[in-house]
């Protein structure tokens, strides 16, 4: 049966629709050893699809819900040798890739899928899917600097501003708070409070989307079955 090109190049992980499109336009797919037209229809039963060096054809679509533990990488890779969630994940789950990324201080909700398309909707920014926060820094921050937090401030990359913030404890002199934002801009929460001079002590992501950390324990993986999706 054959189906569009750019949708099996996204159900295999490798991207979006939209970027196999891209890629497609560049040149950097083959049919038969051919190069392939955006739009096209192919058969990944019959036809031999490449996309750079790696051939490709239909599987199953996978999600995982990982609690990601502070001190590694969300990459596959280091040049230092740092840690990666890889080197946690069982081999026969090495092909799925991470939906955005949590830096190496951050712990938390990470999903895991081979479903290009789902990611592309989860982190764009015009699905706004909202990504919540337990954050815990040095001080407490006044109703002024929390008002500006909500209402809007400037980073180095363009102005910025978080959904909702909400303080709900204090512990000696560091605070716990909970952050909603819906942009997966790099490190978007530390830099937040640190442009207030805020230090961040801990950070670790309990939401993304509809999908919640619950009582996932750091190293954890659970399976989501595809009609939840």
């Amino acid at each position: 049966m054959k189906q569009r090109l750019n949708k099996i190049i996204a159900q295999s992980g490798i991207a979006s629709r939209r970027k196999a499109d891209e890629l497609i336009r560049e040149g950097r797919v083959t049919i038969n050893g051919k190069k392939a037209t955006v739009g096209e229809l192919v058969n990944p039963a019959q036809d031999c699809i490449k996309v750079g060096n790696r051939i490709i054809g239909l599987k199953a679509k996978e999600y995982y819900l990982f609690h990601k533990p502070k001190g590694c990488l969300t990459t596959r890779k280091d040049p230092d040798n740092k840690p990666t969630i890889y080197g946690l994940l069982p081999e026969r789950l090495h092909h799925l890739f991470p939906v955005g990324r949590l830096d190496f201080n951050t712990s938390g909700l990470l999903i895991l899928t081979n479903d290009g398309d789902f990611a592309q909707k989860l982190t764009h920014p015009t699905y706004k899917e909202e990504r919540v926060y337990q954050v815990k820094i040095k001080g407490t921050p006044d109703e002024r600097i929390i008002a500006l937090l909500k209402r809007g401030f400037k980073l180095e990359d363009g102005r910025a501003h978080f959904d909702n913030i909400r303080k709900y404890k204090e512990v000696g002199k560091n605070s716990w708070f909970v952050v909603t934002v819906s942009e997966g801009r790099n490190r978007l929460v530390r830099r937040a409070f640190e442009k207030f001079n805020y230090t961040v002590v801990k950070l670790k992501r309990i939401k993304m989307g509809k999908f919640e950390l619950r009582h996932l324990k750091p190293g954890d993986l659970k399976k989501v079955p595809n009609s939840l999706i």
